[in-house]
């Protein structure tokens, strides 16, 4: 039986501890696609995570650099040191820094200053009001807190050339080095996901089968999500309380179905093709299931 996210997520926390969720961009800089990544640590966590992470460094041939930055460390690992805290600086420069596409850089400068959960919040409803129907899976925006993802930046879209190619790279060298994690990687980046155009999350339908449609009934065996919906609460128009009881309430209710239809923005949760639970989409929000192939 396969592991579900929850128990594959938890697995490689005990393997791989803090860094976990950057498996990924360890790969990608040993392998010269990426420079640098960058850990926040809480100074109370340090005494525990500090020596952990040298010693991880030191084992892989890494170089760790640690800045004190109000009440934490930035812990930056790259191949041969950086010699800055990378976002300190400005957006563009810590996208350099990073290794992020140029295009994806110059779109997430362009629009000027931001505030952190506004402008997480509502880059997720611009990149899947925009998304074409069928989305690569290398491209899945929903994981990136996960370790099941290919890049950590924010897209220019859905459909980004620069950002495909290097998801395709980093995928090739983790189905090499890390073949457990690619095949959990490829099999939770290809769940359809139900957007609430809330909480800038998404929730995934575990073992859907991607010749269905929300429209006609999507069936499924587990459903997910990744990041807490409640952390960026308040930062944003489309991130309200409301918006949170909303979204737990649609996660509780699809945990006991196995299929949903999506009509004209309503929602309808089936079990055994009973009626569990029916939502209605509030007004100026987009409801959408999003295809990964």
């Amino acid at each position: 039986m396969s592991p579900t996210f929850t128990t594959a997520k938890t697995s490689l926390r005990r393997r791989f501890g803090l860094l976990a969720p950057y498996l990924p961009e360890l790969v990608a800089i040993r392998h010269d696609l990426r420079t640098a990544l960058q850990v926040t640590v809480p100074l109370v966590g340090w005494p525990v995570e500090g020596p952990r992470l040298q010693s991880f460094c030191d084992r892989a041939g890494l170089t760790l650099e640690v800045h004190t930055r109000g009440g934490s460390q930035k812990a930056v690992i790259s191949r041969n040191g950086l010699g800055v805290v990378p976002d300190a600086g400005t957006a563009g420069e810590a996208g350099r820094w990073f290794s992020y596409p140029t295009c994806c850089v110059e779109a997430y400068t362009s629009q000027g200053p931001k505030r952190t959960g506004d402008d997480f919040v509502n880059r997720m409803h611009t990149l899947v009001v925009d998304a074409p129907d069928r989305i690569d899976f290398r491209l899945n925006p929903f994981l990136r807190t996960s370790p099941f993802h290919l890049f950590k930046h924010f897209p220019c879209s859905l459909g980004c050339e620069a950002t495909t190619e290097l998801a395709e790279r980093t995928r090739a060298h983790l189905e090499r080095d890390l073949p457990e994690l690619h095949a959990a990687l490829q099999r939770f980046g290809r769940s359809p996901v139900l957007f609430l155009d809330s909480c800038g999350r998404g929730l995934s339908l575990d073992s859907a089968r991607s010749d269905q449609n929300a429209s006609d009934g999507l069936a499924y065996e587990a459903v997910f999500t990744d990041g807490d919906p409640t952390a960026q609460l308040g930062r944003s128009q489309r991130h309200t309380q409301e918006d949170v009881d909303q979204f737990l309430r649609i996660q509780e209710a699809l945990a006991t179905g196995d299929a949903l239809t999506l009509v004209a923005g309503t929602l309808h949760i089936l079990s055994d093709t009973d009626r569990v639970a029916t939502f209605e989409r509030p007004d100026g929000r987009v409801w959408k299931v999003l295809d990964f192939w």
